[in-house]
C-alpha cells in the first residue's frame, strides 16, 4: 500500500472508528466518511480533500450539514499535517 492510500485509511479510521459516536449522532447509525482523494497545493501550504459522506439510517435535509464531518476531518488532519490549511469538497451518498 502506498503512503497516500495509507493516509486515506488512517484518516478514515480516525473519523469513522475513533469518532464513531459523534458521527452517528449527527448523520445516523451506520454513517461513514470515505476519503476519495487528497491533493497538496503547489506551494505546499494547504491540502484539498474530496470526501463522500455516506448517510446512515437518518436521511433528511436536517442532517445534510457537512460541518460535523469537516470538523472531524480537520481534527484528524491536525495529527498528520498541523501546519497546512484544509479545504474539503464533499459529496453525499446514502
Amino acid at each position: 500500500m502506498d503512503n497516500k492510500r495509507r493516509f486515506y485509511r488512517l484518516l478514515e479510521l480516525y473519523v469513522n472508528d475513533i469518532n464513531k459516536k459523534p458521527l452517528e449522532d449527527w448523520y445516523g447509525k451506520g454513517s461513514v466518511v470515505k476519503v476519495n482523494y487528497v491533493t497538496f497545493t503547489q506551494q505546499g501550504k494547504s491540502i484539498v480533500l474530496e470526501v463522500t459522506i455516506v448517510l446512515g439510517d437518518i436521511i433528511s435535509e436536517s442532517v445534510m450539514d457537512e460541518s460535523m464531518a469537516i470538523t472531524l476531518i480537520s481534527e484528524g488532519i491536525g495529527y498528520f499535517f498541523p501546519e497546512l490549511s484544509l479545504h474539503v469538497v464533499h459529496k453525499w451518498d446514502s
